[in-house]
């Protein structure tokens, strides 16, 4: 069995005066339009993806911090209601949250999807 090299067989499988090859630049080009086309899309919708993650993200910690402040002021509504009613209250069953903690929930939940998000749209960038 006889093998043949990388060159050979390119040399063999070329067309030689293919009138398919006349338009070829023709379609280089258009293809070069496409790819560009492509990259510009694709850039803006890393752009956008990345944009909107991370407004997201930032609206979703304002947003705790006003749920936080909202819930500590219900849980001491309804312990001053219980102590001018005269029921017994339970210190300890009182939970208070913090917005340390209510932070770090998000951010350990979305923070590794925070990175791939950034390290998709900086990949792009690099590949420029």
């Amino acid at each position: 069995m006889a093998t043949l090299s990388w060159k050979e067989i390119k040399q063999k499988t070329r067309p030689h005066n293919n009138p398919l090859n006349e338009n070829s630049s023709e379609v280089s080009n258009l293809e070069n339009e496409i790819e560009k086309k492509f990259k510009e899309k694709e850039h803006s919708a890393r752009s956008w993806l990345t944009t909107t993650f991370i407004l997201g993200l930032f609206i979703l910690i304002i947003l705790a911090g006003f749920y936080v402040v909202y819930y500590n002021e219900n849980v001491l509504a309804i312990s001053l209601k219980l102590k001018e009613s005269n029921i017994d209250l339970d210190t300890a069953s009182l939970k208070f949250l913090s917005f340390d903690s209510i932070f770090s929930l998000i951010f350990n939940s979305f923070g590794t999807p925070l990175g791939f998000i950034i390290g998709y749209y900086f990949k792009e960038k690099v590949t420029k």
